[in-house]
């Protein structure tokens, strides 16, 4: 993966995207078109840039897509405002990254890109945040629905129409521990509040896409570094345990 076109990304969003980067590698040659469904400013995209010879990557947000076009020069990936539901194309291989906890009917959203955007046999790769228990108003200010857990999420893949292949947790070791510790600060307001659903989709999701970063945390986000590999280093062994923050999951369409 090519991480040195991205202004900003996190040790956490570095091992997701390069437990992304060996999913893909898994499937091969077996992959030849691709769709990013809810691209944001395109930034896996960019990443994957060199690895991708037809894809597509659609958002509903004319914010984050103008910021994508002005990073994304290649040919091979075109980019359109067009929610899931408006596509009229199918795809090898759907990118489902970050998106799911923000629709409030997921199961829906499963079940249309398998009958509509995944092509039979194809695959999806899904990211979404871990564990039902740290729900909490940071996942309310990033307008988030819920988090999942593994056997929840499985079986709402399953529903949907796929096969689950591959479930690796990213942002694991001392992330899950600020994770838990986050929830000291916040015990008041856990009870069962959901994401402000009085805003549009593209308002409660703007926070995960577009972010600026200041002080030491852009030392540590600025350029990928030595911080983000030795993270992904300790992580990937216990890549298959449910300790972090996140799931990346590889299914295949039946």
């Amino acid at each position: 993966m090519k991480f040195d076109k991205l202004e900003a990304i996190t040790p956490t969003e570095y091992s997701r995207d390069v437990y992304i980067d060996k999913m893909l590698s898994i499937l091969g040659s077996r992959v030849k078109s691709v769709c990013d469904v809810g691209c944001g400013v395109g930034n896996l995209l960019l990443a994957l840039e060199d690895r991708l010879a037809d894809a597509k990557g659609i958002d509903t947000s004319d914010e984050s897509l103008s910021l994508a076009r002005t990073k994304i020069t290649s040919p091979r990936i075109r980019l359109e405002k067009k929610s899931a539901l408006e596509l009229d194309e199918q795809f090898d291989l759907v990118f489902l990254t970050d998106i799911l906890e923000h629709i409030q009917d997921d199961r829906s959203m499963i079940r249309s890109l398998h009958d509509k955007v995944v092509k039979k046999n194809g695959y999806l790769i899904m990211t979404v945040p871990a564990h039902r228990r740290l729900y909490s108003k940071f996942d309310r200010n990033a307008g988030h629905y819920r988090r999942y857990d593994k056997a929840a999420l499985l079986a709402l893949l399953k529903e949907g129409g796929f096969e689950p292949m591959l479930c690796w947790c990213y942002g694991q070791l001392v992330f899950h521990y600020i994770a838990n510790a986050m929830l000291l600060f916040d015990r008041k307001d856990r009870a069962s509040k959901g994401a402000d659903t009085d805003k549009c989709f593209n308002e409660r999701t703007r926070v995960s896409a577009i972010r600026e970063f200041s002080g030491i945390s852009k030392l540590l986000v600025s350029r990928v570094n030595l911080i983000h590999r030795i993270c992904f280093a300790l992580e990937y062994m216990f890549k298959d345990l449910s300790l972090g923050i996140g799931y990346c999951v590889l299914c295949k369409s039946r």
